[in-house]
């Protein structure tokens, strides 16, 4: 009787030993895993600040672009209407303005348009590959509605915050 209640003792035995090596490791893999949800919630919510950052980011740029799109347009109206007194606000200090239009220090010449009285329309938008809102600089490209086969690539710098025209090229299409 003795030997069959000390190898009952012994099954007992190694049976709760297993037991709780068994809950043990079962308790490490379950701290394993909630480390790694911690760190993958760490990591996530860094992403979301950059992305949150960059929305900030975007959506300066896209009011300081708009903005230099509205001083665009404005100088494109005194063109039209040949008023020098607003194109002396809405070009750089380099350009020279006469009776018949302006001269760039690049040398090209933007003349004044023949006919005053029919205003076409023209498409401004920002070239995307060129130009820098953070250091003052951007491009626009200036498409006119009618089938004419030429555009404009206006230059802007930010001078006193109003964006003004330093450099104009033609593009034939």
């Amino acid at each position: 009787m003795g030997k069959k209640f000390s190898f009952s003792c012994f099954i007992f035995s190694v049976l709760f030993l297993c037991s709780c090596s068994i809950t043990t490791s079962t308790e490490n893999e379950r701290q394993d895993e909630e480390v790694k949800i911690l760190d993958e919630n760490l990591d996530l919510k860094a992403k979301v600040t950059d992305l949150e950052e960059e929305i900030e980011r975007l959506k300066r740029n896209y009011k300081i672009t708009e903005h230099a799109k509205e001083d665009v347009y404005l100088f494109l109206q005194a063109m039209r209407e040949r008023n020098l007194e607003e194109l002396k606000r809405r070009v750089a200090g380099n350009a020279q303005l006469d009776a018949s239009g302006i001269v760039f220090n690049n040398g090209q010449s933007l003349p004044f348009e023949e006919d005053n009285h029919e205003q076409e329309l023209v498409f401004v938008r920002l070239s995307e590959e060129e130009g820098d809102v953070e250091a003052g600089k951007l491009v626009y490209d200036v498409l006119p509605e009618s089938d004419t086969t030429e555009q404009l690539k206006l230059e802007l710098i930010r001078q006193h915050d109003i964006w003004k025209i330093s450099n104009f090229t033609k593009q034939h299409l």
